[in-house]
């Protein structure tokens, strides 16, 4: 592929990623949160001990998101206290409450539903298809990444 080829392609892969990441940000605005909020529900209702490291892992957020996000969430009743994790003194558990559970269960139920139905929609041949040319992508970018920080 020509240079004009290749920006065509990258402006058409940006502005998809775009229209997703908006359909994500316009679904959280209406029941009141952030998307980062959403990301972050999502991650703790789904992973077991979790911490703020492994949030940070997972979505690529700055530490001070994270922790931004993880006091308001608190400040809502939306967490328990946080314990110690038993391995790293350092790490905090980050639990639910009860009420953070149904919140995130809820918060979560509408969006699964739509990526539910887009991926039954394109298949299982064209899902996998899918993620095994994303996974390449994503790898392909990683690997200039890491050669740009030496």
């Amino acid at each position: 592929m020509n240079k004009s080829e290749l920006q065509k392609k990258s402006d058409k892969l940006r502005e998809y990623h775009n229209k997703i990441k908006g359909f994500y940000n316009d679904y959280a605005k209406s029941i009141g949160i952030t998307i980062a909020t959403l990301e972050v529900l999502n991650i703790i209702i789904n992973v077991k001990n979790c911490t703020q490291r492994i949030i940070t892992q997972k979505t690529y957020f700055p530490k001070q998101t994270v922790n931004a996000i993880i006091k308001t969430l608190s400040s809502q009743n939306l967490i328990e206290p946080l314990t110690e994790s038993g391995s790293d003194k350092r790490s905090k558990i980050i639990k639910l409450t009860q009420e953070g559970i149904i919140f995130a269960k809820n918060s979560m139920k509408k969006i699964n539903e739509v990526e539910y139905y887009a991926l039954e929609k394109l298949g299982s041949k064209k899902c996998e298809a899918l993620l095994s040319i994303m996974q390449e992508y994503l790898n392909n970018i990683n690997m200039i990444r890491i050669e740009n920080r030496g």
